[in-house]
């Protein structure tokens, strides 16, 4: 055990056991601090997203280009793709929602030598960057109430909404006919 040397002794064996005993508890905080982390691999972020680029008008234009494509390529079929679910349609009277969009206009598809083509020159973005409208110039070919063959021209204007999935979908479309000529 321990030999006392002096007077002193048995007070500085005292202050070593205290300072023992409260160093003890600490001894391993104190190695793990001195000890360099185990090298583990960094963790794998997720892959990344490519960030889509902010709408502009120039955006606008192309998916309204793409919809006169699509439309001329593949019909009525064409044209659906591009219709938001609760779009409206003013064609004389307001027509709300995709199915009764394709019910009205199933016929005129169906009609031989119908055709509908445009072309966008104007597009302006809302603020928030999820809605804006083009507007432009459209050519109908197809036939009277008599049966003869007609074209007609006029101007258009097409409402534009972002989809959750960044696309671009129209939410409104309508336009009018040039006056006769006279």
């Amino acid at each position: 055990m321990f030999t006392w040397t002096s007077a002193r002794q048995p007070i500085r064996t005292f202050h070593f056991v205290m300072a023992l005993g409260l160093a003890l508890p600490a001894a391993p905080a104190l190695v793990q601090a001195q000890t360099p982390p185990a090298q583990t691999p960094p963790a794998q972020a997720p892959p990344a997203q490519a960030p889509q680029a902010p709408a502009t008008e120039v955006t606008l234009l192309q998916a309204d280009r793409d919809f006169n494509k699509a439309t001329q390529e593949k019909g009525l079929e064409g044209w659906m793709q591009f219709m938001a679910d609760d779009v409206i349609l003013l064609r004389g009277k307001p027509v709300f929602g995709k199915d009764a969009v394709r019910t009205t206009l199933k016929s005129d598809w169906d009609e031989p030598g119908y055709s509908l083509s445009w072309e966008p020159k104007r597009a302006e973005m809302f603020k928030s960057g999820r809605m804006g409208n083009t507007s432009g110039r459209w050519t109908y070919r197809g036939k009277n109430e008599k049966g003869e063959k007609i074209t007609l021209q006029g101007d258009y204007l097409t409402v534009w909404q972002k989809q959750a999935d960044g696309s671009w979908k129209v939410i409104y479309d309508g336009g009018t006919p040039d006056p006769a000529a006279r």
